[in-house]
């Protein structure tokens, strides 16, 4: 059976994950849009931990949920004691808003990534940056330069 008060102990954590993940990623949102390559470098250190952490909550939130894997949130909140109703609402509803303005930075953030890289390959014809990603992150090619066939 569901320990509910776990579960309520449980969102607080995760959506305090989460705030922190989402001011993690208004940081990097800044670094992306001041060109600070350095330091969005430098960051990824963080991001790495933040992920790892990430995985930690999930596998957390998948032993608390077991017995209810088949349902939603929404219908766990719809079937608990009135008791925790309240709290487990406003948690799901700061973990929807959370993960939105997350998901709203991320966005911005590729399109400012993919407007650069389509100023760059515009430059590529001139003998400049030749992409080898699409708009999506995704690697479209792999060169590989045998170097016994180089100038040297």
């Amino acid at each position: 059976m569901l320990d509910y008060e776990q579960l309520v102990e449980f969102i607080k954590e995760y959506n305090a994950h989460y705030r922190e993940l989402l001011s993690f990623e208004t940081e990097k949102f800044s670094l992306i849009a001041a060109d600070n390559v350095e330091a969005l470098g430098k960051s990824l250190s963080r991001e790495q931990a933040l992920i790892m952490k990430s995985g930690v909550y999930e596998k957390k939130r998948f032993e608390i949920l077991a017995d209810e894997k088949d349902k939603t949130f929404p219908q766990i909140i719809d079937t608990c004691p009135q008791k925790y109703k309240g709290s487990l609402s406003d948690g799901y509803n700061e973990l929807k808003r959370l993960v939105f303005q997350i998901k709203s930075i991320n966005d911005n953030a590729r399109e400012i990534v993919a407007h650069r890289l389509s100023v760059l390959e515009g430059v590529s014809g001139q003998g400049g940056f030749v992409s080898s990603y699409d708009n999506g992150g995704n690697k479209l090619r792999a060169e590989k330069t045998n170097t016994l066939n180089k100038d040297v």
